[in-house]
Protein backbone atom coordinates (compact mmCIF):
# COMPACT_ATOMS: atom_id res chain seq x y z
CA UNK A 1 0.00 0.00 0.00
CA UNK A 2 2.88 2.16 -0.70
CA UNK A 3 1.85 5.14 -2.21
CA UNK A 4 3.43 6.95 -5.20
CA UNK A 5 2.61 9.40 -8.08
CA UNK A 6 1.31 8.48 -11.03
CA UNK A 7 -0.42 10.58 -14.08
CA UNK A 8 -3.83 9.85 -13.99
CA UNK A 9 -7.01 10.84 -15.71
CA UNK A 10 -8.97 12.96 -12.40
CA UNK A 11 -11.93 14.16 -12.63
CA UNK A 12 -12.09 16.20 -9.21
CA UNK A 13 -14.37 18.18 -7.40
CA UNK A 14 -14.05 19.99 -4.11
CA UNK A 15 -17.25 20.53 -2.19
CA UNK A 16 -16.33 23.80 -0.43
CA UNK A 17 -16.91 27.30 -1.43
CA UNK A 18 -13.47 27.66 -2.43
CA UNK A 19 -12.73 24.72 -4.25
CA UNK A 20 -11.03 24.31 -7.69
CA UNK A 21 -13.58 23.46 -9.91
CA UNK A 22 -16.54 24.82 -8.16
CA UNK A 23 -15.47 28.72 -6.79
CA UNK A 24 -17.21 30.38 -10.41
CA UNK A 25 -19.64 27.26 -10.48
CA UNK A 26 -23.83 27.57 -9.69
CA UNK A 27 -23.80 26.76 -6.31
CA UNK A 28 -26.59 24.06 -4.85
CA UNK A 29 -27.73 22.75 -1.65
CA UNK A 30 -26.84 25.71 0.82
CA UNK A 31 -22.67 24.29 0.49
CA UNK A 32 -23.56 20.71 0.96
CA UNK A 33 -21.13 18.65 2.99
CA UNK A 34 -20.45 14.80 2.06
CA UNK A 35 -18.90 12.67 4.52
CA UNK A 36 -18.29 9.11 5.94
CA UNK A 37 -21.54 9.35 7.70
CA UNK A 38 -23.47 9.44 4.20
CA UNK A 39 -22.13 5.64 3.77
CA UNK A 40 -24.00 2.93 5.54
CA UNK A 41 -23.21 -0.98 4.74
CA UNK A 42 -25.75 -4.26 5.78
CA UNK A 43 -21.78 -6.14 5.52
CA UNK A 44 -19.73 -3.71 6.97
CA UNK A 45 -19.29 -1.54 10.01
CA UNK A 46 -18.59 2.11 8.80
CA UNK A 47 -18.32 3.58 12.18
CA UNK A 48 -18.95 2.31 15.98
CA UNK A 49 -17.01 0.94 18.60
CA UNK A 50 -14.14 -1.05 18.59
CA UNK A 51 -16.20 -4.22 20.54
CA UNK A 52 -18.48 -3.92 17.60
CA UNK A 53 -15.79 -4.14 15.18
CA UNK A 54 -14.56 -7.30 16.87
CA UNK A 55 -18.19 -8.65 17.16
CA UNK A 56 -18.97 -8.16 13.41
CA UNK A 57 -15.71 -8.67 12.00
CA UNK A 58 -13.18 -10.49 14.56
CA UNK A 59 -9.82 -10.13 14.90
CA UNK A 60 -7.62 -7.24 12.78
CA UNK A 61 -5.41 -9.48 10.15
CA UNK A 62 -3.29 -6.62 10.81
CA UNK A 63 -2.47 -3.93 12.75
CA UNK A 64 0.03 -1.01 12.47
CA UNK A 65 0.13 3.17 13.26
CA UNK A 66 0.26 5.12 10.08
CA UNK A 67 1.55 8.88 10.17
CA UNK A 68 -0.43 11.22 8.63
CA UNK A 69 -0.62 15.05 8.29
CA UNK A 70 -4.01 17.06 9.51
CA UNK A 71 -4.69 20.18 8.38
CA UNK A 72 -7.11 22.54 9.94
CA UNK A 73 -9.37 25.06 9.39
CA UNK A 74 -6.68 27.85 9.91
CA UNK A 75 -4.39 26.12 7.75
CA UNK A 76 -2.31 25.17 10.76
CA UNK A 77 -0.22 21.32 9.91
CA UNK A 78 0.29 18.55 12.45
CA UNK A 79 1.05 14.67 12.28
CA UNK A 80 -0.95 12.12 14.02
CA UNK A 81 -0.02 8.75 14.38
CA UNK A 82 -3.26 7.08 13.51
CA UNK A 83 -3.82 3.65 14.63
CA UNK A 84 -5.09 1.32 11.27
CA UNK A 85 -6.77 -2.09 11.87
CA UNK A 86 -6.75 -4.20 8.75
CA UNK A 87 -8.93 -7.13 7.20
CA UNK A 88 -8.00 -8.00 3.67
CA UNK A 89 -9.16 -4.86 1.58
CA UNK A 90 -11.13 -3.06 4.36
CA UNK A 91 -9.15 -1.11 6.83
CA UNK A 92 -10.18 1.21 9.81
CA UNK A 93 -8.68 4.04 12.24
CA UNK A 94 -8.83 3.92 15.80
CA UNK A 95 -9.39 6.08 18.66
CA UNK A 96 -9.88 4.82 21.97
CA UNK A 97 -12.28 3.23 21.78
CA UNK A 98 -13.84 4.15 18.77
CA UNK A 99 -13.35 2.84 15.27
CA UNK A 100 -14.16 4.37 11.44
CA UNK A 101 -13.73 2.89 8.00
CA UNK A 102 -10.84 4.81 6.13
CA UNK A 103 -10.32 2.42 2.94
CA UNK A 104 -12.77 -0.55 1.03
CA UNK A 105 -11.72 -2.14 -1.86
CA UNK A 106 -14.92 -3.14 -3.55
CA UNK A 107 -12.80 -5.58 -6.14
CA UNK A 108 -10.77 -7.25 -3.40
CA UNK A 109 -13.44 -7.78 -0.27
CA UNK A 110 -16.83 -8.46 -2.61
CA UNK A 111 -18.92 -6.04 -0.07
CA UNK A 112 -21.87 -3.42 -0.75
CA UNK A 113 -21.79 0.22 0.53
CA UNK A 114 -25.07 2.79 0.32
CA UNK A 115 -24.55 6.44 -0.51
CA UNK A 116 -27.24 8.53 0.77
CA UNK A 117 -27.37 12.71 0.65
CA UNK A 118 -30.19 13.59 2.85
CA UNK A 119 -33.20 12.51 1.64
CA UNK A 120 -32.57 11.38 -1.78
CA UNK A 121 -33.15 7.93 -2.90
CA UNK A 122 -29.68 5.35 -1.55
CA UNK A 123 -27.51 4.63 -4.03
CA UNK A 124 -25.94 1.45 -3.31
CA UNK A 125 -22.27 0.99 -4.37
CA UNK A 126 -20.59 -2.51 -5.27
CA UNK A 127 -17.51 -3.68 -7.70
CA UNK A 128 -20.24 -3.53 -10.53
CA UNK A 129 -20.82 0.38 -10.19
CA UNK A 130 -20.16 2.03 -12.45
CA UNK A 131 -18.47 5.79 -12.40
CA UNK A 132 -21.03 8.00 -14.86
CA UNK A 133 -23.84 5.72 -12.06
CA UNK A 134 -21.98 8.03 -9.48
CA UNK A 135 -21.24 11.55 -11.63
CA UNK A 136 -25.33 10.57 -12.49
CA UNK A 137 -26.28 10.64 -8.57
CA UNK A 138 -24.16 13.40 -7.60
CA UNK A 139 -25.46 15.77 -10.38
CA UNK A 140 -28.99 14.61 -9.76
CA UNK A 141 -29.31 14.98 -6.13
CA UNK A 142 -26.35 17.57 -5.11
CA UNK A 143 -26.05 20.06 -8.47
CA UNK A 144 -29.04 19.27 -10.52
CA UNK A 145 -27.21 19.82 -13.61
CA UNK A 146 -24.42 17.91 -15.41
CA UNK A 147 -21.85 19.64 -13.04
CA UNK A 148 -19.31 16.84 -13.01
CA UNK A 149 -19.58 16.09 -16.72
CA UNK A 150 -18.80 19.80 -17.69
CA UNK A 151 -15.64 19.50 -15.59
CA UNK A 152 -13.03 20.76 -18.80
CA UNK A 153 -9.85 18.95 -19.41
CA UNK A 154 -7.45 21.51 -17.69
CA UNK A 155 -9.25 21.01 -14.78
CA UNK A 156 -8.36 17.34 -14.26
CA UNK A 157 -5.49 16.82 -12.04
CA UNK A 158 -2.69 14.21 -10.98
CA UNK A 159 -3.69 12.04 -8.31
CA UNK A 160 -1.92 9.54 -5.94
CA UNK A 161 -3.41 6.45 -5.91
CA UNK A 162 -3.73 3.50 -2.70
CA UNK A 163 -1.69 0.75 -4.28
CA UNK A 164 1.54 0.97 -6.12
CA UNK A 165 0.49 0.59 -9.61
CA UNK A 166 0.66 2.19 -12.58
CA UNK A 167 -1.98 3.25 -14.69
CA UNK A 168 -5.12 5.53 -15.67
CA UNK A 169 -7.64 6.18 -13.05
CA UNK A 170 -11.10 8.14 -12.97
CA UNK A 171 -11.73 9.49 -9.51
CA UNK A 172 -13.73 11.98 -7.87
CA UNK A 173 -12.97 13.37 -4.43
CA UNK A 174 -14.57 15.62 -2.01
CA UNK A 175 -13.74 18.19 0.88
CA UNK A 176 -15.92 18.42 3.46
CA UNK A 177 -17.04 22.40 3.92
CA UNK A 178 -18.29 21.59 7.31
CA UNK A 179 -14.48 22.64 8.39
CA UNK A 180 -13.72 24.56 5.25
CA UNK A 181 -11.06 21.50 4.66
CA UNK A 182 -9.67 21.82 1.45
CA UNK A 183 -8.04 18.02 1.77
CA UNK A 184 -10.32 15.13 0.30
CA UNK A 185 -12.58 13.84 2.64
CA UNK A 186 -14.09 10.88 0.30
CA UNK A 187 -12.48 9.37 -2.63
CA UNK A 188 -14.04 6.81 -4.86
CA UNK A 189 -11.58 5.37 -7.73
CA UNK A 190 -12.68 3.44 -11.18
CA UNK A 191 -10.65 1.26 -13.27
CA UNK A 192 -10.05 2.94 -16.58
CA UNK A 193 -10.81 -0.25 -18.52
CA UNK A 194 -13.76 -1.19 -17.35
CA UNK A 195 -15.32 2.26 -15.77
CA UNK A 196 -16.00 0.56 -12.49
CA UNK A 197 -15.58 1.15 -8.67
CA UNK A 198 -12.27 -0.25 -7.54
CA UNK A 199 -12.09 1.40 -3.89
CA UNK A 200 -12.72 4.16 -2.07
CA UNK A 201 -10.67 6.08 0.63
CA UNK A 202 -12.42 8.29 3.77
CA UNK A 203 -10.19 9.93 5.59
CA UNK A 204 -9.79 10.04 9.76
CA UNK A 205 -10.12 14.40 9.24
CA UNK A 206 -13.37 14.13 7.75
CA UNK A 207 -15.20 16.67 9.52
CA UNK A 208 -17.57 14.25 11.25
CA UNK A 209 -14.56 11.70 11.20
CA UNK A 210 -12.57 9.84 14.19
CA UNK A 211 -9.42 12.77 14.15
CA UNK A 212 -11.57 15.78 12.97
CA UNK A 213 -10.38 17.73 16.50
CA UNK A 214 -7.19 16.61 16.88
CA UNK A 215 -4.21 18.92 17.73
CA UNK A 216 -1.90 16.42 18.16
Amino acid sequence: MKRTSFSIILLIVLVSLAATGCSDKKRHADNPCISVVNFASDDLLICGSYNDLIQRMGTPTKQFVRKMENEDAAGEKTIVSVPMLQYGGVVYCRRDDSVQLTFIDLQKCGKQLTFQLDDAPPLSLDSTTLCDTFYDYLDAQLYHDDHLKAIPDEEKLSFEPHYNVDGLYYAVSFCSNCNNATRPSITPVFLPQTRKLWYIEFSPFDSRGLYRKTKK
